[in-house]
């Protein structure tokens, strides 16, 4: 994991977008980091991201797989 990724949560929104969530800002970053957006966690499952149209599902994961972990 890179260094200013230390206090972000590995993360899975939908079914194929790996990124990292910050709680602190409320936030969502891609993990090849090429956007990030504001997202709100509505329950354990479900989550709204600003530049998606409806709710998404999402899970926490130990850590971002090494091929889109760029």
């Amino acid at each position: 994991m890179r260094d200013n990724h230390m206090q972000l949560r590995p993360m899975l929104i939908g079914n194929h977008t790996y990124g990292y969530y910050s709680e602190e800002h409320e936030e969502f970053q891609c993990s090849h980091g090429g956007w990030s957006s504001p997202i709100k966690l509505i329950d354990d499952t479900t989550c709204e991201v600003k530049f998606v149209p409806s709710a998404i599902t999402y899970e926490f994961i130990d850590e971002i797989p090494e091929e889109y972990d760029l």
